[in-house]
């Protein structure tokens, strides 16, 4: 979502609901799947404490790394940051 604020002021369902225009319910209930799914392989997933974000930003590096011939970098230390 390009035009959403830097910093999160929305949770991820409501961010959801909005953009997709169905009702918080049935986003909840699309998302019965992956989260069983989730369980069945023993991750959690738990989308009531997400905040929507922009990532803008995150997209142009990406693609700027891409550009350079950086991709693989750019995505392994990507993912490295989060563990």
């Amino acid at each position: 979502m390009p035009n959403s604020p830097m910093q999160p002021e929305q949770k991820m369902l409501e961010a959801m609901s909005q953009m997709i225009g169905k009702l918080m319910e049935e986003i909840e209930q699309m998302l019965k799947a992956p989260v069983e799914r989730a369980k069945d392989l023993g991750l959690t997933l738990n989308y009531d404490n997400l905040f929507a974000q922009n990532t803008n930003k995150a997209h142009r590096v990406s693609k700027y790394a891409q550009e350079i011939g950086k991709a693989s970098e750019y995505t392994e230390q990507l993912f490295y940051s989060f563990v």
